[in-house]
């Protein structure tokens, strides 16, 4: 199950490998982080976040919601109950509940405290999948939160509980590398943490309590090694090897391969957008899509290099774009300046005091106040109250 600009929606396949089927829309299955539950009866039952739990004024804030669905017809088939509010009165975000029937419990293990700093990840258990839930007392399961800002992994949360063969378990979560103990390029990466049950709760990572680089690996599952990540790309093949990236979904065929070369065409498209606040709708990406072909960084340190032929006309221009968000790059590239060709370095960059997921999200001119920079070009206001945050970019010519 997955979340795009018209809801959820459910993919299927008779084999991990495919063919897949087209989405399955599910317009009764409100909120983000929807997620299926087969129990041992065989009776289904689909569970996600909206605002449906009492806080602490007697308003409504967010919670996890679970209800009986009709998986053949992709349906919901009883009334959502709210279950959980989460383990922390007041914790931002509680989302990505998941249910596990074991022994005589239902588990209920979600995220709370957003997918940044203040991850981390609870679990509740009741004999009844409608609840009351109990809170573990020692919730949280794992977060990073207490170590710091410069601690090398953070963001710990968002995590799935997995039994091996043996009977050992497992659990998988979503967490951050630190790069010079400021970035996180490497985005939002998988890890994975030994779990034991200790009194009828699971415990991560027994001894330490943290996520840790490296454990033992399981005994019961055979080895197997990673392949290397290709370091070049000659463009051998008719086709793109399956670690490249498109900007989108691309339904108009923007590219081709021939003698061992990539042609890329120039679509009157920028890949540089301002920042907005996030929401459900976004421009259609059949006809809105940026001609771009990208590798993702795996690696901390990374080097990349191109050969490139390139004629610009008019105010084309193409190169290599090192791209963190839609409102944050570097380009590289050859283009048109006044009628003379020339090289480019661009940075583009837009500033904002809180991420653009909040409801209160507002943006501010970065030329505002000192320390304006004399090298800033190309800047462009957005219209008050718009909820667009302006992008600056500074240029550097060869």
């Amino acid at each position: 199950m997955n979340y795009s600009d018209r809801g959820n929606f459910i993919i299927t396949a008779k084999d991990p490998a495919g063919p897949w089927s087209q989405p399955h829309w599910l317009p009764d299955v409100p909120g983000i982080d929807a997620s299926i539950f087969f129990d041992h009866d065989g009776k289904c039952y689909v569970m996600g976040t909206v605002q449906c739990w009492p806080n602490e004024t007697g308003g409504i804030r967010q919670g996890v919601w679970v209800a009986a669905y009709d998986i053949e017809n992709f349906r919901v088939i009883g009334e959502p109950v709210p279950i959980y509010g989460g383990a922390f009165a007041g914790a931002a975000s509680p989302e990505a509940p998941h249910i596990y029937h074991i022994g005589e419990y239902y588990y209920l293990m979600i995220a709370e405290g957003g997918t940044e700093h203040f991850h981390s990840e609870t679990i509740a258990r009741s004999k009844n999948i409608f609840g009351p839930y109990e809170n573990n007392p020692a919730n949280p399961l794992i977060t990073h939160r207490h170590m710091g800002y410069r601690c090398p992994i953070g963001n710990v949360g968002h995590a799935d509980l997995v039994e091996l063969p043996d009977g050992s378990w497992y659990a998988v979560m979503l967490a951050s590398r630190l790069i010079d103990g400021v970035s996180k390029n490497l985005g939002r990466e998988t890890f994975i943490c030994p779990v034991e049950w200790e009194r009828g709760w699971p415990l991560f990572t027994p001894e330490t309590g943290k996520l840790e680089w490296r454990y033992d690996a399981p005994a019961c599952l055979p080895e197997h090694k990673c392949v290397p990540k290709q370091a070049v790309d000659d463009f051998d093949h008719e086709k793109l090897n399956l670690d490249w990236s498109a900007w989108g979904t691309p339904y108009g065929e923007f590219y081709h391969i021939s003698d061992s070369k990539l042609a890329i065409r120039c679509i009157r498209q920028s890949l540089v957008e301002e920042l907005r606040q996030m929401g459900t709708e976004s421009p259609d990406s059949r006809v809105y899509y940026a001609p771009f072909l990208a590798q993702r960084q795996i690696q901390p340190r990374e080097t990349v290099r191109t050969r490139m032929t390139f004629a610009p006309e008019g105010n084309e221009s193409a190169g290599l774009a090192a791209v963190q968000a839609m409102n944050h790059q570097i380009h590289f590239q050859m283009a048109n300046v006044d009628g003379v060709r020339k090289i480019q370095i661009l940075l583009f960059t837009a500033d904002y005091h809180l991420p653009p997921l909040h409801s209160w999200f507002h943006c501010r001119d970065p030329s505002e106040g000192a320390g304006r920079s004399r090298l800033e070009r190309g800047q462009r206001r957005s219209p008050a109250g718009s909820g667009r945050q302006p992008l600056h970019c500074k240029l550097w010519r060869r």
